[in-house]
């Protein structure tokens, strides 16, 4: 057997080709599938071409999906296109897939009514956590191409393996079958490493940017509506919870009238062009981590690319950093907009910075959308001070020695101007 797959421009499949020479039935050598997809890469309609070295076969329409905030199902149908006349030899059936956070398809259901005027269970599956399905707790009836996390299965190279935008997955080993693309930004990892080890929290759609799981969706766009008002209806979600900006809406930045909205949104653009992939959850713990206790209401995972905000964040008190009032702390009011950008802020700021002030003057851009009072600097998020690998007593010391100098210079320039006079 023989797969030949066709890729468009941008990496996204539209046609793969399945050669049996071994087959005794002429017609059904050669198998192609063809895949067209709307402008944002969904499919919208699969046909299927038959045919043998001596004939053109049959061309046939087979699904027709079916879409709301992401892919709901799909109608199966039967209907062959070059041929007279011709009939489907069942109605269209529709099925619909149940899924589970993180975009599991966990049974499939079809309108064509049993027995007992109940709706037809096509599929049902579990999975073990990198996505085999488990011995006895798993049957399909009606051959769905769809099921971990929400991809299609390649049955024709074995069974158990997935095929995204950009690699295979084999969810027997828990690898994928070929390098990352993007190997480069996770040098600590290996590149055939599914999800940093960790499949039951994250999801890898096709390497995109932000992934926003399902359930956190809606409040996520409520946060960003708190600082870009009406200009949120250019967002949206795909299949996949990668969270895209309308392609014809190029000038969102600049709609705009206030600055500080417009330096949210550039940096907000700025992450979405990103090439990593960045997990968005609100939850109250994250690795037996109390978000809102231990972390001030939310906290970013450099090393697996996700960013946790707790859903009932409160405000906090830090630590100042002004060199009058170090030492001193104040009452910083928060909600879940302006812990979001100040997270963002953390990862748009490179961590070799040592001066950090400007994740706090990113999250001051959204405060002011919001109308919430500006966060002061703090001791971790400096304009003054170096305070990486330093303790809160050191760079205390430090800034009592600038004083100490700062008085002394004073006190050398008032006694040269006193001898001057004399």
């Amino acid at each position: 057997m023989k797969i030949n797959v066709n890729t468009d421009a941008i990496g996204q499949r539209i046609a793969k080709t399945v050669t049996n020479k071994n087959t005794t039935d002429d017609t059904d050598k050669f198998v192609t599938t063809y895949y067209v997809r709307d402008p944002q890469g969904n499919v919208l309609a699969v046909y299927e071409h038959k045919h043998g070295e001596s004939d053109n076969g049959t061309f046939t329409l087979t699904e027709q999906h079916l879409y709301g905030a992401s892919r709901l199902g799909m109608k199966k149908r039967d209907l062959a296109l070059n041929v007279a006349n011709a009939s489907e030899s069942t109605p269209a059936a529709t099925h619909y897939e149940l899924t589970n956070h993180l975009g599991n398809v966990m049974a499939v259901i079809s309108d064509e009514a049993s027995a007992t005027s109940e709706p037809t269970v096509v599929s049902l599956s579990d999975y073990y956590p990198y996505g085999m399905t488990e011995p006895g707790r798993s049957w399909n009836s009606g051959d769905y191409r769809f099921g971990y996390t929400g991809h299609e299965k390649e049955e024709d190279l074995a069974s158990g393996v997935y095929t995204t935008e950009y690699r295979l997955l084999d969810t027997r080993l828990g690898r994928w079958l070929s390098v990352d693309p993007l190997f480069g930004k996770y040098p600590g990892m290996s590149s055939y490493n599914y999800c940093a080890g960790n499949p039951v929290m994250l999801v890898d759609p096709d390497g995109r940017v932000i992934i926003v799981p399902k359930e956190y969706q809606k409040q996520f766009l409520a946060d960003l509506q708190k600082v870009f008002t009406n200009q949120t209806k250019h967002f949206s979600f795909d299949a996949n919870g990668v969270l895209q900006l309308d392609e014809s809406y190029t000038k969102f930045k600049e709609v705009f009238t206030t600055s500080y909205q417009r330096n949210a949104a550039s940096g907000f653009v700025d992450l979405m062009k990103k090439e990593d992939e960045w997990t968005f959850k609100y939850e109250e713990y994250y690795n037996n981590i109390n978000v809102k206790e231990e972390q001030g209401g939310a906290l970013t995972d450099m090393d697996n690319h996700i960013v946790v905000i707790s859903p009932n964040v409160s405000g906090v008190y830090v630590n100042l950093d002004d060199q009058s009032k170090l030492g001193e702390k104040e009452y910083v009011e928060q909600n879940t907009a302006s812990v979001l950008f100040h997270e963002i802020g953390e990862i748009l700021t490179p961590r070799k910075k040592t001066r950090r002030g400007n994740v706090v003057d990113y999250e001051n851009s959204a405060r002011s959308a919001i109308g919430l009072p500006k966060r002061p600097y703090d001791f971790q998020h400096s304009t003054w001070c170096e305070t990486k690998d330093k303790s809160y007593d050191q760079v205390k010391a430090e800034n009592e020695e600038i004083k100490t100098k700062n008085e002394e210079s004073k006190t050398k320039n008032e006694e040269s101007k006193t001898k001057n006079e004399d």
